[in-house]
């Protein structure tokens, strides 16, 4: 039987901001989800389940109220360890959050934990990383890409609603996101604040996002209009939602493309 869980990012928050979403559950199934993944394909450096859901106690309405966010390794979270993928950084905990993190917070979003990535950035394909190499989770022997290989692979493997921070210098949300299968943007540099990045290129760093391009749906039967937030400023406009039927009685997929 489908998780009533398994629904896209626009309903969850269109739900969440009607109070119809119990954080307890949600969040209990989720880092149960996300630990039985983790444990198969090495997609976190750290799990901060604790704050996550001391933090589901005092939600603020936003943009993406009530939404996990998992966060590439290299942006600075409060009290949440930073490593950036390298043991040098191994008992970092950062004293501030990053901008992009207090403006995630703002708009109600929740973060679950730092994705892995190459040591500092440098890499293709995360192989690089101090810690555990994370694995596809569309095919375990191959790569997820990279720098921001954890970011992309969790994106990949859930089936709950949930975007990722990541980052890119030249190419590390983009060759990720194609290696798993999913949504990266990378904004036009300048437009997201890099103010608590741990940096590779200062000049040409970008903070930008990956989703899932789908999530199954086992309920709409038709094509329906939704709204994409607009986070982080990034510039993800109004999007068109529509569906797939499978002959295997798969269901439906319910996938977003910009205008």
């Amino acid at each position: 039987m489908p998780s009533k869980y398994q629904i896209p990012v626009s309903e969850f928050i269109r739900e969440s901001k009607a109070g119809s979403i119990n954080y307890t559950d949600f969040y209990s199934k989720l880092f149960e989800k996300i630990k039985e993944t983790d444990k198969k394909h090495n997609l976190f450096i750290t799990l901060s389940e604790k704050e996550a859901k001391a933090d589901t106690k005092k939600i603020q309405k936003g943009a993406i109220t009530g939404l996990p966010v998992s966060v590439k390794d290299n942006i600075c979270t409060k009290g949440i360890r930073t490593t950036a993928g390298s043991k040098i950084l191994d008992n970092y905990i950062p004293p501030f959050d990053a901008t992009c993190i207090e403006q995630t917070k703002k708009e109600g979003g929740i973060i679950i934990g730092k994705t892995a990535q190459d040591e500092f950035g440098f890499g293709t394909f995360s192989v690089n990383c101090a810690y555990e190499i994370p694995k596809n989770p569309l095919d375990p022997l191959r790569s997820c890409g990279g720098s921001s290989g954890g970011a992309a692979g969790i994106t990949a493997a859930l089936d709950m609603p949930h975007i990722a921070l990541a980052e890119s210098t030249g190419g590390s949300i983009s060759c990720p996101a194609s290696f798993c299968g999913v949504a990266g943007l990378t904004p036009t540099y300048g437009r997201v604040s890099r103010q608590g990045l741990i940096d590779y290129a200062s000049s040409l760093d970008k903070i930008g996002i990956m989703a899932s391009p789908y999530a199954w749906n086992y309920r709409r039967k038709r094509q329906t209009r939704v709204n994409v937030p607009r986070c982080f400023g990034a510039g993800l406009h109004e999007s068109w939602c529509g569906y797939q039927r499978h002959e295997n009685r798969h269901p439906e997929r319910i996938f977003f493309r910009r205008n």
